[in-house]
């Protein structure tokens, strides 16, 4: 059985810990830059393209945010140490789950386009 290190050892991990947790920290502050220029436009189209983006960005967040909390609920619902959790894998064909399933991804899709193609 492994013993934890004492010592210079521990010193020098606590030390990259703390380089590590330092650096995902400070890494979105040094690499936003002190101009806005990417979200920035001085004409007509780029100010059209800038309205693109944003706008397909909230729809695409819309979509993404619901599903990762989804999936995050599902995980800690379904967990092992849940008793009352009941899986029931015996289910038979549902045409309105496949309209539901395939009916989302499209309506993004079409909506993104509609978006991208009325200026």
């Amino acid at each position: 059985m492994p013993t934890k290190p004492d010592g210079p050892a521990r010193r020098l991990r606590s030390r990259s810990a703390k380089a590590g947790r330092y650096a995902v920290v400070m890494a979105p502050i040094v690499l936003t830059a002190c101009q806005p220029a990417v979200l920035d436009p001085q004409g007509i189209i780029g100010i059209a393209e800038k309205t693109i983006l944003v706008d397909s960005l909230a729809i695409m967040l819309a979509i993404v945010v619901p599903t990762i909390a989804a999936t995050f609920g599902f995980a800690w619902w379904f967990r092992a140490s849940n008793a009352r959790a009941i899986y029931l894998p015996d289910w038979a064909y549902s045409g309105r789950i496949e309209l539901i399933v395939w009916s989302i991804p499209l309506l993004t899709v079409i909506l993104l386009g509609g978006v991208a193609w009325i200026p």
